[in-house]
């Protein structure tokens, strides 16, 4: 499966999925839930991506202690942000509506991300 497949079965899984990318060594792969208006401009998207790697290797520095990060949710005014590492330096990012179930839909995208060839390491 290539990153747009399983951007396209998260997705898929819940309408409110606004958002997912795959910030993949300096490269991003995404798409917007159709009808959805996005609140982060491109640039401001691909700095989001920049920065949530940048906390991912923050939390790294106390996995021998706590274990590696699953996955990270972050509650905003406005959405749910959801961060869950893949390969070395690939980060899955979706925002999802208030109203969801980010827990229930990280754990299916766990599931479609370890059925593909950029599973968790």
């Amino acid at each position: 499966m290539n990153q747009y497949e399983i951007i396209e079965k998260c997705l898929n899984i819940s309408h409110k999925v606004r958002f997912v990318g795959i910030y993949d060594n300096g490269e991003l792969y995404h798409k917007t839930q159709n009808n959805i208006q996005t609140y982060l401009s491109p640039s401001e998207t691909e700095r989001s991506c920049i920065q949530a790697l940048l906390r991912y290797k923050t939390r790294l520095l106390l996995s021998d202690k706590i274990g590696k990060p699953i996955w990270s949710i972050t509650m905003y005014e406005k959405l749910y942000r959801v961060t869950i590492p893949m390969r070395h330096h690939a980060l899955m990012l979706l925002s999802m509506e208030l109203s969801s179930d980010p827990i229930g839909i990280s754990t299916k995208i766990i599931e479609i991300i370890n059925e593909s060839n950029l599973n968790l390491e």
